[in-house]
């Protein structure tokens, strides 16, 4: 068996030097290297445990932990993940247990609503369900990957009323602050990518251009979002952050949210939270 230091600074070596065989491996990077075998997936841990042991880093910015995320999770690992999803479709057995989407159902089905956008939206499958159900409603969805975005503006050419941009959510420019501009925010997924600061000044430009925020975000499961002071480093980039206080301290009103616990992984849990501008709970 290899020492850990070894395979530590393997990864380290190969993550900075190796770009085309770093590459390579990080592919596996949406399947958790569990496709891989042998050699190989002894490799990826070893990269993927460099990538994780950097990000987290109190010292790494977040255009650091940006460049991170796109060595692993844009471009072809991107598409390759958006096409994971797609052969999921939607609703799968997992969203029907998520409640946001109920939250969202119950909110388009209102009639009130005339513009959507979902941010790291990856494959589409969701947004684009409920573009075909409301034909009535303007949709975009958004990813800050650009071959992604490109991918999905092919794969959903014939639904009218989406759109799809490129959208980084930890992004200042205000181009992209107008963007988002909609109704109604909502993200399945993806901001639990975003380090401390970014989804902080996230959740403020969204008070600033929409009237209604639905996240559905992934946490560990002994983790409090409403108490916890500060986020918790996951792995593979994944953050357990206190959506509800960073809402509240950003100037949102939480009507409701709830916790549920996937019996098929007990290692996590889903937070799902609606919140409204200038509204009491």
């Amino acid at each position: 068996m290899t020492p850990p230091a070894v395979q530590k600074a393997i990864g380290w070596l190969t993550l900075h030097w190796l770009p085309g065989f770093r590459n390579r491996l990080l592919k596996s990077w949406t399947q958790g290297g569990t496709n891989l075998e042998g050699t190989a997936r002894w490799w990826f841990d070893a990269v993927s445990d460099a990538v994780d042991l950097e990000y987290f880093s109190d010292s790494t910015t977040t255009e650091r932990r940006e460049a991170l995320k796109a060595i692993c999770m844009g471009t072809d690992s991107g598409v390759e993940w958006a096409h994971a999803y797609l052969k999921r479709g939607f609703p799968d057995a997992m969203s029907e247990k998520l409640s946001m989407f109920g939250y969202l159902e119950e909110i388009l089905g209102a009639g009130t609503v005339r513009s959507v956008h979902q941010v790291a939206c990856c494959s589409g499958r969701e947004i684009g369900y409920y573009a075909r159900r409301h034909p009535e409603i303007e949709f975009c969805g958004s990813d800050v990957d650009s071959e992604i975005v490109e991918f999905l503006r092919r794969h959903w050419s014939e639904v009218p009323n989406l759109r799809f941009e490129v959208v980084p959510l930890e992004s200042t420019a205000s181009g992209h602050r107008r963007q988002l501009c909609a109704d109604l925010i909502f993200a399945s997924g993806g901001l639990h990518y975003l380090d401390e600061h970014s989804l902080k000044r996230f959740f403020s430009d969204c008070r600033d251009v929409c009237e209604t925020l639905l996240i559905s975000q992934p946490l560990d499961t002994d983790f409090d979002p409403t108490q916890a002071s500060k986020s918790s480093a996951r792995r593979q980039l994944s953050w357990s952050h206190p959506y509800v206080r960073y809402l509240k301290e950003s100037g949102w009103s939480q009507l409701r949210w709830g916790e549920m616990r996937p019996v098929e992984d007990p290692r996590f849990k889903n937070l799902a939270v609606e919140a409204h501008v200038g509204e009491s709970n």
